[in-house]
C-alpha cells in the first residue's frame, strides 16, 4: 500500500481519487506514512485534509470518522459556506443515510459513549478547547487516539515529532464557542518546526485549490 498525493480544491481532491478508484487515506494511514517517509519528506512543508471531520452542535464539539463527517459528504456544499467564511450549517437537509446529520452523530456519540477513544465511531472530546499538549504525551490525548485509532500509534506518532522533528508541542484546534450546529473539515499540519504539527478541526478551508488529499493506492 502507498499513499499518493492529489491537489487541489477538497472537491476536486476527492473526485480524483474516486476516478482512480482509490479511497482517502485516513489519518492514521497519513501518520503511519509520515513516520515511514520522515522528516525531510514532502510532508515537512505540506498539510492535507483527511476525511475525518468535527461538529459543533448544541455548543458541544464532536470528532467524526469520515463515515460521519458531515463535511466529507457534503464537500461542495462546505467548499460554498467556507468561500464565504462559513462553516457548514447542519440543517435538517444535511443528512447521513435518512437521518438529519446532528440527530445521527448524537446517537452515535450516545451509543459509543462507553468505548475507548480509539474505538470510537464519534469522540465527544474530553477537553472542548484550544489546547496544547507535549509531544512525547500525545498517546494519552483522546482525540489523538480516536484519530490514530490505537493509542500505541498515537504516541509513536509523538515521539516521532519530538525526536525526529523537533517539534516539541502540538495544538489541537477545535470549533470555537461562537459557533453552534456547524461542520468542520479535519487538517493536519505539516511537519515544520514553527507549524507544531497542528490537528485542525477547526480550518474553512475547502475551497483552496493548493490542499490536498491522498489517495491509497493498493500494489
Amino acid at each position: 500500500m502507498e499513499l499518493k498525493r492529489y491537489t487541489g480544491t477538497f472537491p476536486d481532491c476527492k473526485r480524483q481519487i474516486e476516478g482512480a478508484g482509490q479511497r482517502i487515506a485516513t489519518a492514521r494511514q497519513g501518520m503511519l506514512d509520515r513516520i515511514k517517509q520522515g522528516p525531510n519528506s514532502h510532508y515537512k512543508t505540506e498539510g492535507c485534509w483527511y476525511p475525518e471531520g468535527t461538529a459543533k452542535i448544541d455548543g458541544t464539539n464532536y470528532w467524526c470518522l469520515g463515515k460521519f463527517a458531515p463535511t466529507t459528504h457534503y464537500a461542495q456544499q462546505t467548499l460554498e459556506a467556507n468561500a464565504r467564511e462559513k462553516y457548514l450549517p447542519l440543517t435538517d437537509e444535511i443528512k447521513l443515510g435518512e437521518k438529519p446529520a446532528v440527530q445521527l452523530i448524537r446517537e452515535i456519540a450516545e451509543q459509543d459513549a462507553e468505548l475507548p477513544a480509539h474505538q470510537k465511531r464519534i469522540l465527544i472530546p474530553t477537553r472542548q478547547d484550544l489546547f496544547s499538549v507535549h509531544s512525547e504525551d500525545l498517546g494519552d490525548v483522546d482525540i489523538a487516539q480516536f484519530l490514530a485509532r490505537d493509542p500505541r500509534v498515537a504516541e509513536k506518532y509523538g515521539k516521532f515529532l519530538r525526536n525526529k522533528c523537533g517539534i516539541n508541542n502540538v495544538w489541537f484546534y477545535q470549533i470555537g464557542y461562537e459557533f453552534d450546529n456547524v461542520g468542520a473539515g479535519f487538517w493536519l499540519h505539516c511537519l515544520d518546526l514553527d507549524d507544531d504539527s497542528k490537528f485542525d478541526g477547526s480550518v474553512r478551508g475547502f475551497y483552496l485549490d493548493i490542499g490536498s488529499l491522498f489517495g491509497v493506492v493498493l500494489n
